[in-house]
Protein backbone atom coordinates (compact mmCIF):
# COMPACT_ATOMS: atom_id res chain seq x y z
CA UNK A 1 0.00 0.00 0.00
CA UNK A 2 3.08 2.04 0.53
CA UNK A 3 4.07 1.93 -2.76
CA UNK A 4 0.59 2.73 -3.90
CA UNK A 5 1.02 6.19 -2.05
CA UNK A 6 4.56 6.58 -3.25
CA UNK A 7 3.17 6.32 -7.21
CA UNK A 8 -0.09 8.40 -5.99
CA UNK A 9 2.44 11.46 -5.12
CA UNK A 10 4.53 11.30 -8.44
CA UNK A 11 1.59 11.29 -10.23
CA UNK A 12 -0.16 14.41 -8.26
CA UNK A 13 3.32 16.11 -9.00
CA UNK A 14 3.25 15.69 -13.01
CA UNK A 15 0.02 16.36 -12.85
CA UNK A 16 0.72 19.63 -11.07
CA UNK A 17 3.31 20.68 -13.75
CA UNK A 18 1.11 19.46 -16.59
CA UNK A 19 -1.75 22.09 -15.40
CA UNK A 20 1.01 24.95 -14.67
CA UNK A 21 2.78 23.81 -18.40
CA UNK A 22 -0.76 24.21 -19.95
CA UNK A 23 -1.32 27.32 -18.54
CA UNK A 24 1.71 28.90 -18.96
CA UNK A 25 1.73 27.59 -22.91
CA UNK A 26 -1.17 29.95 -23.46
CA UNK A 27 0.27 32.88 -21.44
CA UNK A 28 3.35 32.77 -24.34
CA UNK A 29 1.70 32.10 -27.13
CA UNK A 30 2.44 33.76 -30.18
CA UNK A 31 -0.67 36.49 -30.44
CA UNK A 32 -1.75 37.60 -33.67
CA UNK A 33 -0.96 40.98 -33.15
CA UNK A 34 2.86 40.09 -32.74
CA UNK A 35 3.12 38.93 -36.25
CA UNK A 36 4.94 41.03 -39.03
CA UNK A 37 4.40 40.50 -42.91
CA UNK A 38 7.12 41.72 -44.68
CA UNK A 39 6.88 42.98 -48.44
CA UNK A 40 7.01 39.63 -50.05
CA UNK A 41 4.11 38.23 -47.77
CA UNK A 42 6.21 35.91 -45.67
CA UNK A 43 5.14 36.24 -42.19
CA UNK A 44 8.29 37.23 -39.38
CA UNK A 45 7.13 35.22 -35.89
CA UNK A 46 8.71 36.09 -32.71
CA UNK A 47 10.04 32.93 -30.64
CA UNK A 48 7.95 31.72 -27.94
CA UNK A 49 8.15 28.83 -25.49
CA UNK A 50 4.85 27.48 -26.25
CA UNK A 51 4.84 24.75 -27.98
CA UNK A 52 7.73 23.61 -25.45
CA UNK A 53 5.35 24.42 -22.90
CA UNK A 54 2.12 22.45 -24.38
CA UNK A 55 4.33 19.21 -25.61
CA UNK A 56 5.42 19.37 -21.84
CA UNK A 57 2.12 19.50 -20.92
CA UNK A 58 0.94 16.65 -22.71
CA UNK A 59 3.94 14.73 -21.42
CA UNK A 60 3.47 14.82 -17.91
CA UNK A 61 -0.48 14.61 -18.24
CA UNK A 62 -0.06 11.43 -20.07
CA UNK A 63 2.94 9.97 -17.40
CA UNK A 64 0.93 11.27 -14.53
CA UNK A 65 -2.77 9.38 -15.93
CA UNK A 66 -0.45 6.07 -16.63
CA UNK A 67 0.98 6.04 -13.37
CA UNK A 68 -2.13 7.22 -11.58
CA UNK A 69 -3.78 4.23 -13.51
CA UNK A 70 -1.34 1.98 -12.15
CA UNK A 71 -1.34 2.92 -8.48
CA UNK A 72 -5.49 2.40 -8.73
CA UNK A 73 -5.20 -1.06 -9.63
CA UNK A 74 -7.97 -3.19 -11.82
CA UNK A 75 -9.28 -5.22 -8.38
CA UNK A 76 -11.97 -2.60 -8.00
CA UNK A 77 -13.62 -3.46 -11.32
CA UNK A 78 -14.02 -7.13 -10.21
CA UNK A 79 -17.87 -8.05 -9.19
CA UNK A 80 -19.27 -11.46 -8.18
CA UNK A 81 -23.17 -12.30 -8.72
CA UNK A 82 -23.07 -12.91 -4.79
CA UNK A 83 -22.15 -9.51 -4.14
CA UNK A 84 -24.48 -6.98 -3.02
CA UNK A 85 -24.53 -3.66 -5.51
CA UNK A 86 -21.65 -1.39 -4.35
CA UNK A 87 -22.25 2.61 -4.46
CA UNK A 88 -18.38 3.00 -4.25
CA UNK A 89 -18.25 1.08 -7.04
CA UNK A 90 -20.05 3.11 -9.06
CA UNK A 91 -18.87 6.27 -7.80
CA UNK A 92 -15.64 4.91 -9.05
CA UNK A 93 -16.73 3.92 -12.58
CA UNK A 94 -18.48 7.38 -12.73
CA UNK A 95 -15.06 9.31 -11.65
CA UNK A 96 -13.08 7.00 -14.21
CA UNK A 97 -15.38 7.60 -17.33
CA UNK A 98 -15.06 11.38 -16.43
CA UNK A 99 -10.95 11.22 -15.93
CA UNK A 100 -10.63 9.38 -19.48
CA UNK A 101 -12.98 11.44 -21.53
CA UNK A 102 -11.41 14.60 -19.55
CA UNK A 103 -8.19 13.65 -20.22
CA UNK A 104 -8.80 12.45 -24.07
CA UNK A 105 -9.82 15.85 -24.45
CA UNK A 106 -7.32 17.96 -22.69
CA UNK A 107 -4.72 15.44 -24.84
CA UNK A 108 -5.94 16.56 -28.10
CA UNK A 109 -6.72 20.43 -26.97
CA UNK A 110 -2.88 20.63 -25.78
CA UNK A 111 -1.27 18.50 -28.72
CA UNK A 112 -3.54 20.51 -31.10
CA UNK A 113 -2.01 23.82 -29.99
CA UNK A 114 1.54 22.55 -29.67
CA UNK A 115 1.73 21.58 -33.00
CA UNK A 116 0.06 23.77 -34.67
CA UNK A 117 3.34 25.58 -35.42
CA UNK A 118 3.22 29.29 -36.08
CA UNK A 119 6.07 29.34 -38.43
CA UNK A 120 3.90 29.37 -41.41
CA UNK A 121 6.29 31.53 -44.32
CA UNK A 122 3.58 32.36 -46.33
CA UNK A 123 0.85 35.21 -45.17
CA UNK A 124 -2.91 34.58 -45.88
CA UNK A 125 -4.68 37.00 -48.35
CA UNK A 126 -8.80 37.95 -47.81
CA UNK A 127 -9.76 41.44 -48.43
CA UNK A 128 -6.72 42.72 -49.36
CA UNK A 129 -5.46 42.38 -46.21
CA UNK A 130 -2.73 40.12 -45.23
CA UNK A 131 -3.10 37.62 -42.07
CA UNK A 132 -0.60 35.03 -40.57
CA UNK A 133 -1.96 31.88 -38.90
CA UNK A 134 -1.30 32.16 -35.10
CA UNK A 135 -2.82 29.42 -32.28
CA UNK A 136 -6.14 30.31 -31.23
CA UNK A 137 -6.94 32.33 -28.09
CA UNK A 138 -8.32 29.45 -25.31
CA UNK A 139 -6.90 26.55 -27.24
CA UNK A 140 -4.09 26.04 -24.44
CA UNK A 141 -6.13 27.50 -21.62
CA UNK A 142 -8.81 24.56 -22.63
CA UNK A 143 -6.56 21.76 -22.44
CA UNK A 144 -5.03 22.90 -19.20
CA UNK A 145 -8.69 23.59 -17.72
CA UNK A 146 -9.71 19.24 -18.90
CA UNK A 147 -6.34 18.44 -17.46
CA UNK A 148 -7.13 20.03 -14.14
CA UNK A 149 -10.55 18.18 -14.78
CA UNK A 150 -8.99 14.87 -15.23
CA UNK A 151 -6.29 15.23 -12.73
CA UNK A 152 -9.23 16.20 -9.63
CA UNK A 153 -11.28 13.16 -10.81
CA UNK A 154 -8.28 11.11 -11.07
CA UNK A 155 -7.39 11.57 -7.34
CA UNK A 156 -10.76 11.43 -6.55
CA UNK A 157 -10.89 8.26 -7.81
CA UNK A 158 -7.85 6.46 -5.92
CA UNK A 159 -9.01 7.98 -2.82
CA UNK A 160 -12.42 6.12 -3.30
CA UNK A 161 -10.67 3.10 -4.14
CA UNK A 162 -8.30 3.33 -1.63
CA UNK A 163 -9.54 5.12 1.59
CA UNK A 164 -6.89 5.49 4.52
CA UNK A 165 -8.46 3.49 6.90
CA UNK A 166 -7.91 0.19 4.32
CA UNK A 167 -5.39 -2.28 6.26
CA UNK A 168 -2.49 -2.60 4.26
CA UNK A 169 -2.51 -6.54 4.85
CA UNK A 170 -5.84 -7.31 3.97
CA UNK A 171 -5.95 -5.35 1.13
CA UNK A 172 -6.29 -7.26 -2.09
CA UNK A 173 -2.91 -8.25 -4.08
CA UNK A 174 -2.82 -7.68 -7.72
CA UNK A 175 -1.21 -9.56 -10.37
CA UNK A 176 2.33 -9.45 -9.26
CA UNK A 177 3.59 -11.03 -12.64
CA UNK A 178 2.36 -9.94 -15.46
CA UNK A 179 -0.56 -7.79 -17.49
CA UNK A 180 -3.76 -7.02 -15.21
CA UNK A 181 -6.69 -7.10 -17.34
CA UNK A 182 -9.87 -5.00 -16.23
CA UNK A 183 -13.33 -6.40 -16.10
Amino acid sequence: MEQKRILFLVAVLLGIISVFTGFGAEITRVKASQVGVDWYGDCSYPKSPAHVLGLTSAATLLTAKIIMDTAAGCSHWERTNQSPPNYNRNKALLLHITSWITFIVAIVLLLKGAVSKDQNDQAIERNDMYYCPVVKAGIFAAGASFAVISFISGVLLFQTLNPKGEDANNAPIPNEGGIQRCV
